[in-house]
């Protein structure tokens, strides 16, 4: 999806966001005005937010990922993002430009989702050249790779933070209850990715999810509710 580097990205990004059907399930005219309004309302408070916490590592982190794959496959990485620059149509034409015709897409989001995964591969089919072919990895929570870095992560942080018999609550990204009711895998895998890390480092978990947006029905439980029975 990308981050907002200036409060004029973040208008930018929330615009696009809202604009993409698989977040705002409306009419494309209506989506369109629903997401003016929004960002227009919304951009300044989602920046001051930002600044909170210094910014998103999003960007950072994004290109120290695919440096480190060019290092160690010797393909050249492209980054493209949906909401944000580099937009994806941008980094399809640089490709394109650059006589590749043969890419493989792969997705920053672990868990494959309606609202992320399939957003994403909409817009490549979208916006990819005629002499570009692709495939993508839907999803890789799986991998013994990705299970095996967060068990190091863990282990360390409780090392360095010395707590005793800790609970591991994984806290993801919610999403609209209709999408899982319209065959969206997505709450599954991240139950099923939490069973595969807490299981390897043989300690006791929970699974909650944030950021809902708006009253409709959301994937739950919440996260501010999970703590707060914790805590009591």
């Amino acid at each position: 999806m990308g981050a907002p580097d200036s409060l004029g990205d973040m208008k930018i990004f929330l615009k696009r966001m809202f604009r993409d059907k698989n977040i705002i399930p409306l009419p494309k005219a209506l989506r369109y005005i629903v997401s003016s309004i929004i960002s227009n309302v919304r951009y300044k408070k989602s920046w001051a937010k930002y600044q909170l916490i210094g910014g998103s590592p999003l960007k950072k982190e994004c290109e120290a990922i695919a440096n480190a794959l060019t290092q160690k496959t010797g393909v050249n990485c492209y980054i493209g993002y949906s909401f944000a620059n580099p937009f994806l149509e941008n980094t399809l034409k640089e490709m394109q430009a650059d006589g590749i015709d043969d890419i493989i897409v792969l997705s920053m989001f672990p868990q494959n989702s309606y609202s992320t995964t399939r957003s994403v591969e909409q817009d490549i089919v979208k916006f990819m050249p005629k002499n570009l072919h692709y495939s993508i990895v839907n999803e890789y929570y799986q991998e013994p790779l990705f299970i095996d870095f967060w068990v190091k992560q863990i282990n360390k942080t409780i090392v360095k933070t010395a707590v005793k018999q800790p609970l591991l609550l994984f806290s993801a990204h919610s999403v609209p209850y209709y999408h899982i009711e319209e065959g969206d895998t997505y709450e599954k895998a991240i139950k099923h990715s939490a069973q595969l890390i807490a299981n390897a480092i043989d300690l006791p978990y929970e699974v909650s999810f944030q950021s809902k947006i708006g009253k409709m029905k959301w994937v739950e439980p919440a996260t501010i509710t999970t703590l707060t029975r914790l805590k009591g």
